[in-house]
C-alpha cells in the first residue's frame, strides 16, 4: 500500500471516529433531555396519584359515615317494627 492511500485511510479513520464522538454526543444529549421529560412527568403523575388518593380516603370517610348512619337507621327500623309486632 503506498503511502498516500495510508494517509487517506487514517485521515478517513479520524473523521470516523470524530463522527461517532459527534454522534455520541447528540445521543447523550437526546438521552439527558428524555431523562428529564421522565423526570418531570414522574413528578406530575407522583402529585396526582397522591390527590387521587386523598380524594379516594375522603370518599371511604364519607361512605363509612354513611354506613354508620344506615346502621342505625335499620336498628332503629327495627325496633319500631317490633313495637308493631307487640301490638
Amino acid at each position: 500500500m503506498s503511502s498516500p492511500e495510508v494517509e487517506r485511510r487514517l485521515r478517513q479513520q479520524g473523521a470516523d471516529v470524530e463522527s461517532l464522538y459527534e454522534i455520541s454526543t447528540r445521543v447523550e444529549d437526546k438521552i439527558d433531555a428524555v431523562d428529564g421529560k421522565v423526570d418531570r412527568l414522574t413528578v406530575a403523575v407522583e402529585q396526582r396519584l397522591t390527590g387521587v388518593e386523598h380524594r379516594i380516603d375522603t370518599v371511604s370517610e364519607s361512605l363509612t359515615a354513611l354506613n354508620q348512619r344506615l346502621d342505625a337507621s335499620q336498628t332503629m327500623l327495627e325496633q319500631i317494627l317490633a313495637r308493631l309486632d307487640r301490638t
